[in-house]
């Protein structure tokens, strides 16, 4: 395959355009992030990237799968003065990959990344069509961060987004993350607190049926094994019902547990605070209630206690990605929640309470 460009002329001309945006002494690199995207597919990275700039300085390598016959590719620089007036500069180099896919082939992209600093991919394209493909870059990166609310919006199902990210990373040891989960994180919060008290750890054990209602079906699917791993729940997986989406779950004691998901209209925006609903059931026929309304506030009710208000708020893209990119580790909670959607993988997991959800 002809090569699309000669790295050490990338090279040059990357520090040639910093020099030019940044005269006086420029930050050095903190990681390299590879950001892999399809024409015709909106994705939120732009708006990540412009939260980035001027915070830390990387080398940014963009990826966009396109319907042009040949690859191309260009190169960038944007840089932002600190309070010390060195540069914080992205150097950015973009890659239009065309049907000769010579602009996602590894051998084109891996020769650009600064070595000796993390590697960090935010994937924003299909995910199943694209799974031999992310195993074979696998041992390119440090850590892959996903978004599975984004690619359910591709037409990808949860379960099937779950296992690929279980079987393929999680289960092998890899360093990901979902941008999906950690949307979630002050929903799982909230929903802890309501079992701090003992009365409230007891009712844990008499959780007959859940039934959630949010704009992402990923994000309810990820709250539920969430909260399933928790209390040591078994997956059962969907089940038929009409209307609606329904999973099945054992609990500890060998109870069917029924999960039943439905989704309300939302505004299509993937960090607003739109409505949120949780309800348990518990064996005894109480109620307790997690009800999110746009705006973001949450009201918690929970029987023989005093109804709660809490802040409610979803980070947006830009914060979460930072935060990644800042940090070479996982969320055990999520690898946890994703194993257990797929009970044939092996899980290892530290040790724990078992009385602890947060």
């Amino acid at each position: 395959m002809k090569a699309l460009f000669s790295p050490s002329q990338v090279e040059q001309e990357l520090r040639m355009l910093q020099r030019e945006l940044s005269p006086s002494e420029a930050r050095a690199s903190l990681f390299n992030l590879v950001i892999f995207s399809r024409e015709g597919l909106a994705n939120p990275s732009d708006k990540a990237l412009a939260h980035l700039l001027g915070k830390r300085a990387a080398r940014i390598i963009q990826i966009q799968s396109t319907r042009a016959t040949e690859s191309t590719m260009s190169v960038t620089a944007r840089c932002f003065p600190d309070r010390e007036n060195r540069g914080v500069c992205f150097q950015e180099v973009m890659i239009q990959n065309g049907h000769d896919n010579a602009g996602v082939a590894p051998g084109t992209w891996a020769p650009l990344l600064i070595r000796d600093i993390p590697v960090y991919v935010l994937w924003y394209d299909k995910l199943l069509t694209n799974r031999e493909y992310l195993v074979q870059i696998r041992d390119q990166v440090d850590k892959i961060v996903f978004d599975s609310r984004w690619n359910e919006s591709t037409g990808e199902s949860p379960e099937a987004i779950c296992a690929v990210i279980a079987q393929d990373f999680v289960a092998k040891g890899f360093l990901v993350s979902d941008l999906a989960w950690k949307r979630g994180l002050a929903l799982r919060r909230i929903t802890a607190t309501l079992f701090d008290s003992d009365e409230g750890v007891a009712k844990l054990s008499q959780i007959s049926s859940l039934e959630l209602t949010s704009e992402s079906e990923s994000e309810a699917h990820l709250y539920a094994l969430w909260l399933a791993s928790r209390l040591d729940w078994h997956w059962a997986g969907r089940s038929a019902r009409n209307g609606g989406t329904t999973w099945q779950a054992v609990d500890r004691q060998g109870r069917h547990v029924e999960v039943h998901f439905e989704q309300c209209e939302g505004s299509g925006d993937e960090n607003a605070d739109g409505e949120t609903t949780v309800r348990m059931m518990t064996s005894g026929d109480e109620e307790i209630l997690v009800n999110g309304t746009p705006g973001g506030c949450v009201d918690t009710v929970v029987p023989g206690q005093e109804g709660q208000r809490h802040l409610f708020l979803s980070p947006a893209t830009g914060q979460m990605l930072l935060e990644e990119v800042d940090s070479l580790r996982s969320d055990y909670l999520y690898s946890d929640a994703v194993l257990l959607s797929t009970p044939d993988v092996k899980h290892r997991s530290p040790a724990r309470d078992d009385a602890d959800i947060g």
